[in-house]
């Protein structure tokens, strides 16, 4: 059996508790009672997302360790100019929260050009400049301190378009919620 979800509806299952949503890009999944963090400023991000925001880089919050339950990081990670730059990234959110919902597409073709090009809202030079694999988004997390508890394929439409991930910090132990949440969500969606 193939584990798909779309990459929104994985972000609004299972971003849980105090959210912080790295990269926001304004809120396409709709995320309610979070700290929306994006470099851009205005009302591309402000006005869709009337929650928290703070404009800066995900890379260095200005925010107390432990300060949320959740980092979300959706379709972040490509556009780091390079992999380390990824990395400080993935282990900003490690330091803030102990679980990570992360959404990356697999289209090497998206390389080079605007995130969507018929999408007019999408800020010019905003590109998909790192390729991740499967492999490559798998050693980024386990380098970074991340242990994976769910991996899916993801859709955007109807085009399987990437992966979706549930990490919790290495060497820790699952909250018992999101541990009872992903199996009642397992049960719902596959009757297991």
């Amino acid at each position: 059996m193939s584990l798909i979800i779309d990459r929104l509806e994985f972000q609004r299952q299972y971003a849980t508790g105090r959210i912080i949503n790295l990269g926001c890009s304004g809120n396409p999944a709709g995320l309610r009672a979070a700290l929306h963090v994006d470099m851009r400023p205005g009302p591309f991000v402000d006005g869709p997302t009337p929650h928290p925001f703070w404009q800066g880089d995900a890379r260095h919050v200005p925010r107390p360790d432990d300060s949320f339950d959740t980092a979300v990081m959706g379709e972040i990670l490509e556009h780091f100019s390079t992999e380390e730059d990824a990395m400080e990234a993935l282990r900003e959110a490690r330091r803030l929260a102990p679980n990570l919902v992360a959404t990356v597409p697999r289209d090497d073709r998206m390389l080079g050009r605007a995130k969507w090009e018929e999408d007019t809202a999408c800020p010019p030079g905003e590109t998909h400049v790192l390729w991740i694999s499967a492999d490559r988004l798998w050693r980024m997390l386990r380098d970074t301190g991340w242990d994976v508890i769910l991996w899916m394929q993801t859709t955007y439409g109807w085009c399987p378009c990437g992966w979706a991930v549930l990490a919790q910090r290495a060497n820790t132990q699952v909250a018992a919620t999101m541990e009872v949440e992903y199996q009642l969500r397992l049960k719902e969606r596959f009757g297991t």
